[in-house]
């Protein structure tokens, strides 16, 4: 494949940052967009090897850029504060790569109902927006299932029930748990951006759109149950400590069939990306 240039939102997240290492050992070129508040714990090990700018620097950029990854978002904290990133930078970051002629646009969603929360509601008006205005951009909208791998800095539900399993926290305040979620494993999710990237040339339509997950729900209580399992925690599990939120979807499933056209296919089971995380995280604590 040819090498590329990339520019990718949210390098320094736990998202952005594996993209980004990955697409440097295939040798591709890496711009990465940070806010200046932003830590780069996650992207010290490579961080001479990318250029990294801020969002009031990136017209300045004199890059030929053959693709976007966006996959800087914001979740909590106020709901004009997840406007100004997910709406508003997310926006300004296409007409960039409008007005750069940058050919492809690689846009992180969520399979969450935007009557969930604002999150959610705010991923869906920035799409409906880009779906008018992205010009000749090519518009790849990856619908995200729950991601999860080693990741101590992450607020994110999985990693923290993990560290909170490892660390034999007691009670753990949970949900009944019975709403079924379809889990994927970062690398498997790295993995597929990097298939995605190495077929540009066969997606010519303005707009697609693939699910980003193993194509198999479970509960969450069986993945808290597995995690316990494998950590061989003492904690105690307070399943039905905690109201479902409103509106909650009781089953999101991925179809990776569109990926698996393209060739990917996840390396990890349920049980043996647990493992893995798990392995990662009692590796570090002993270190």
């Amino acid at each position: 494949m040819d090498k590329k240039t990339i520019l990718i939102s949210g390098i320094t997240g736990f998202l952005g940052s594996r993209i980004g290492a990955l697409l440097l050992e295939k040798k591709h070129q890496v711009v990465g967009i940070k806010q200046s508040a932003s830590k780069t714990c996650r992207i010290n090990p490579f961080i001479d090897k990318i250029h990294l700018c801020t969002l009031d620097e990136i017209s300045e950029l004199n890059h030929r850029f053959d693709c976007v990854i966006h996959t800087a978002t914001k979740r909590g904290n106020s709901n004009d504060e997840i406007d100004q990133a997910n709406i508003l930078f997310s926006s300004q970051l296409l007409n960039f790569a409008r007005a750069k002629l940058i050919p492809h646009f690689i846009n992180f969603d969520t399979s969450l109902p935007a009557s969930l929360n604002h999150h959610a509601h705010s991923k869906k008006i920035f799409l409906k927006w880009a779906k008018k205005n992205c010009g000749n951009v090519k518009i790849i909208n990856l619908k995200t299932e729950l991601i999860y791998g080693y990741d101590p800095h992450s607020l994110l539900f999985p990693m923290q029930v993990i560290e909170k399993l490892i660390a034999n926290e007691s009670p753990i305040q949970l949900t009944q748990g019975n709403q079924r979620r379809d889990f994927i494993h970062i690398d498997d999710a790295v993995e597929a951006v990097f298939t995605i990237i190495s077929n540009l040339n066969r997606l010519t339509k303005p707009f697609q759109q693939f699910d980003l997950g193993n194509g198999t729900a479970v509960s969450i209580r069986a993945f808290v149950e597995l995690a316990a399992k494998h950590a061989q925690s003492t904690s105690i599990l307070n399943f039905g400590a905690i109201p479902l939120r409103s509106n909650e979807p009781t089953h999101l499933e991925a179809n990776p069939e569109p990926l698996k056209a393209l060739d990917w296919r996840p390396k990890y089971s349920l049980e043996s990306g647990i493992r893995d995380t798990i392995d990662q995280y009692l590796r570090r604590r002993t270190k």
